[in-house]
């Protein structure tokens, strides 16, 4: 007997499997990480890196940003990213893992946030109020939207 469903409806157990095994291996590659070098890619194909602040949701990784920042107008065209761990100043310090990302509804936000809060602590709060104080008093213009991500391992 064959491990096809009928009619493709459903993919195969090994297909299955094997995906299992790929995004159990993507998230833990990076449990570990303090930071994720998030390359994206523009139009033309140059590349774009930028380290960043992710937590691990499941089997997939989210990652928070500012809705008009170059990375989430780049992902809004393009899907492909590459992702490694990498230090505060991006340089990476792990293998480059092809992925796959979507921008989130905002309805969303809280939960990533929350997530965020938890694993980066402190920092994150205090980051979050230092800009916002940057923006209201020095830039002079409200608090902007925020964009967030979820990245997943590209199947071979």
């Amino acid at each position: 007997m064959t491990t096809e469903y009928l009619r493709g409806l459903e993919p195969c157990r090994t297909t299955m499997s094997r995906k299992r095994n790929l995004t159990t291996m993507f998230s833990t590659q990076f449990a570990s990480a303090r930071y994720l070098n998030l390359t994206t890619f523009r139009r033309d194909g140059r590349a774009v890196s930028t380290p960043v602040w992710f937590a691990i949701e499941g089997n997939h990784l989210v990652v928070w940003t500012a809705a008009r920042s170059g990375k989430a107008k780049r992902l809004r065209h393009i899907d492909r990213v590459t992702i490694a761990p990498c230090d505060i100043r991006g340089r990476v310090d792990g293998p480059t893992v092809q992925a796959t990302a979507r921008l989130l509804p905002a309805s969303d936000g809280q939960r990533i946030e929350r997530l965020l809060d938890q694993r980066y602590g402190l920092a994150k709060r205090l980051y979050g109020a230092a800009t916002g104080i940057w923006r209201l008093l020095i830039q002079r213009r409200p608090p902007g939207l925020s964009a967030y991500i979820e990245i997943a391992a590209r199947e071979a």
